[in-house]
């Protein structure tokens, strides 16, 4: 898990770093200001996509991590007999929640951000 969420982290960055690069390079070779402007803007509406998608996948997925390093070092404790239910229950709702609004939002993300 923890490893699945810096990946994200590194390859959003990387993916960004890419795209600018590819922006500055035919800003460079376009003469036309007005194709110039039409790449720039294009560009910019798709890194900030590619941020703002990545962003929602991080923080929706950061209580699932944390459930996951805490199970892994605390099992003792959090696991007894009388704190099963209450545990699965406040976290298992809140990790479902977080989930369930990562792939809500992707929708209206994309939507929101390709709207013309």
């Amino acid at each position: 898990m923890v490893i699945g969420l810096f990946s994200v982290m590194i390859l959003t960055s990387l993916l960004v770093i890419h795209l600018r690069r590819q922006t500055k390079w035919r800003m460079k070779s376009s003469s036309y200001a007005k194709q110039q402007a039409a790449y720039s803007s294009r560009d910019r509406k798709s890194q900030a996509l590619v941020i703002v998608v990545a962003s929602s996948v991080v923080v929706c997925y950061i209580p699932l991590v944390c459930a996951s390093l805490v199970s892994v070092f605390e099992q003792s404790s959090l696991l007894s007999e009388e704190n099963i239910p209450v545990f699965l229950l406040t976290l298992g709702a809140q990790i479902f929640i977080f989930g369930m609004t990562n792939y809500s939002s992707n929708i209206l993300i994309y939507y929101k951000m390709n709207d013309k």
